[in-house]
């Protein structure tokens, strides 16, 4: 955040355990983009109360990028956020 801050960057991206995003938005100010990402379908609901530009959603739900076999496919986007 510090780094986004003395670069005058437009903006920043944080995730679940980073600064909260009162605090980024407070650093950065009103104009600035900030990111937010959710790990679970809470995540989405609760961001919703958050002063943030977009939410970033996790693609995979661990540390396994592909299916164990066809028959075990891993949840993608919204859809993945719910189960």
């Amino acid at each position: 955040m510090d780094i986004a801050f003395k670069a005058n960057l437009a903006g920043a991206h944080i995730g679940q355990k980073d600064l909260s995003w009162s605090a980024t938005r407070q650093k950065l100010g009103s104009s600035a983009i900030i990111g937010l990402t959710v790990n679970i379908w809470n995540d989405v609901l609760a961001a919703q109360q958050f002063d943030v530009n977009y939410l970033g959603v996790q693609i995979h739900a661990s540390q396994i990028t592909k299916p164990l076999n066809s028959q075990d496919p891993l949840p993608w986007g919204l859809e993945g956020a719910k189960n």
